[in-house]
Order: C-alpha cells, then sequence, then structure tokens
C-alpha cells in the first residue's frame, strides 16, 4: 500500500490538520480533488480524504480506544503515546487513508466527513495493528493491550 506524505502548505491547510489532529493523505482516485467545500461544485462537499462527494455519501465516525480496560491517559498510553489512524474502503486494500500522529492519550478521534464506502478503521504504531469494523451508528471501538 502507498501512503502520501503531508504537504507544507499555507495557513488555512495548517488550521484545518490542527482541527483534524492529524496528516490526511489521498490515494484512493475517487471524486475530484478538493481542500474545502468551496472548491467542489454542484452542491458536493469536500470530504476529509480530499474528495469532492455528495453530502449522502458521506458520515461522522468517531474511533475511540482504552489501554488494557483503563482510560486512555499520558500514564496508560506510555507503551505507545502517539500512532496512526487508517481508514480503508475495502478492508487492507488500495482505498485508504490516515492521520498521524494521533495522541493516544485522546481516547478518540472524530472525522466529521468521511465517504460512506470506508467500512474499516486501522489503529496501530511500529508494535501494533488492530483493525475494526465501522458500526452503523459510525463508531469503532478498540481496546489495547500494551
Amino acid at each position: 500500500m502507498s501512503r502520501s506524505t503531508c504537504h507544507t502548505e499555507p495557513v488555512r491547510r495548517a488550521l484545518l490538520l490542527l482541527v483534524l489532529a492529524g496528516c490526511p493523505s489521498n490515494n484512493d482516485g475517487f471524486g475530484s480533488s478538493c481542500e474545502a467545500d468551496r472548491d467542489c461544485s454542484g452542491g458536493d462537499v469536500c470530504a476529509r480524504n480530499g474528495e469532492c462527494d455528495p453530502t449522502s455519501a458521506l458520515r461522522g465516525v468517531r474511533a475511540t480506544w482504552t489501554i488494557g480496560g483503563q482510560q486512555a491517559t499520558v500514564t496508560t498510553c506510555t507503551p505507545f503515546p502517539d500512532f496512526e489512524l487508517d481508514y480503508y474502503a475495502d478492508a487492507y486494500g488500495q482505498d485508504v487513508f490516515g492521520y498521524a500522529p494521533v495522541p493516544c492519550k485522546q481516547g478518540s478521534f472524530f472525522i466529521d466527513k468521511l465517504p460512506t464506502r470506508y467500512t474499516t478503521v486501522a489503529i496501530g504504531s511500529n508494535s501494533f495493528s488492530q483493525a475494526a469494523a465501522i458500526d452503523a451508528d459510525g463508531t469503532v471501538a478498540f481496546d489495547l493491550q500494551p
């Protein structure tokens, strides 16, 4: 799987990255490319993976995690302070994008405009990787083992 890297762009891009707490990359080839809703036409909006889609093809998804059954904190996250969240449209296929670094101590990560074709979330670092399906409510939960 190939992944692009973040590019340094104007202040508006930096602010978007701060809001999203990570660095998105888009290698999926779907929709036209965008950075903001105004870049899209025909009533489409800019999904977080950088493609223009109708709002009916998007949803919000929240990933949450605990560490050995305990709330994610600076202390419980010591084994892996940061990790990567990847979103897959076809369970570990080519249609993937993600955010990194995601601070473990956050305990959750919300993405507000994810294309509905993305059905799986993987959380991982250099030492582990775990994947789970996004449920009908737009949530996915992990219990990470130190």
